[in-house]
């Protein structure tokens, strides 16, 4: 999914950036635009973006401390301000994410992801650490997911995900939306309700006192949980 603003008379401008050392979490506020993880080196990172504008070039602050790597947008008085963030991370980094409007893509991270948006899209690939992302309006998408937990959750939207291995909790929730999760074949104990929709289950054998937990929770839409 790319954002983009079409209007007359817009600025652009870019830049990048370049992180030595370990980093241990990475913390990025973003208003609009999208911001890109990539897992990459074992140790560093590196920054590149994009930016539209009507004004003033929109300030990125980027500070690196004691294994915290900083990401702060300053739109100023822009009334259009649009940031593309492109990160590359060490694979085991934690990444803490809060935009307002956009899309959030990471890819191939082993640390925690804790991420929000308000309006746009959340793309999770080849993930294995703990996951909480939550969206008020859009679709939640995850593949190729070895994570033990994983929460996410919203207003509107579907969420689309898909385990690798067996996780040992998953919350997924949307009030107006579907919900679709594929699990290895296993155990579960499953608690899925939908006030307004269908229920499914294929391919995994439902135990109230199963270790592995899958819990669904939509208000009008569909369920889906498939074991594969």
């Amino acid at each position: 999914m790319i954002f983009l603003l079409l209007a007359c008379g817009l600025k652009t401008d870019s830049g990048m950036a370049s992180v030595d050392g370990e980093i241990g979490l990475a913390a990025i506020w973003l208003p609009t635009g999208t911001v890109s993880v990539q897992a990459a080196a074992a140790t560093g990172g590196s920054l590149r973006w994009s930016s539209q504008f009507d004004r003033e070039a929109p300030t990125l602050s980027v500070t690196a401390e004691s294994g915290l790597l900083q990401v702060d947008t300053d739109c100023h008085l822009n009334k259009v301000c649009a940031v593309d963030l492109q990160v590359d991370l060490p694979p085991t980094s934690a990444l803490q994410v809060d935009m307002t409007e956009g899309g959030l893509f990471v890819n191939g991270l082993s640390g925690s992801i804790n991420g929000a948006v308000g309006t746009g899209g959340i793309t999770l690939e080849a993930l294995s650490g703990d996951v909480v992302v939550g969206i008020e309006t859009g679709d939640i998408v995850g593949t190729g997911i070895e994570s033990p937990t994983f929460a996410g959750g919203g207003v509107t939207g579907n969420r689309d995900v898909q385990f690798s291995t067996a996780p040992t909790d998953v919350t997924l929730n949307t009030i107006y939306g579907n919900v679709d999760l594929e699990v290895p074949t296993g155990t579960y104990k499953v608690e899925a309700a939908t006030n307004d929709g269908s229920l499914t289950t294929e391919g995994v054998e439902e135990d109230p006192d199963a270790t592995n937990r899958i819990g669904i929770s939509v208000e009008e839409g569909n369920i889906q949980v498939i074991g594969r």
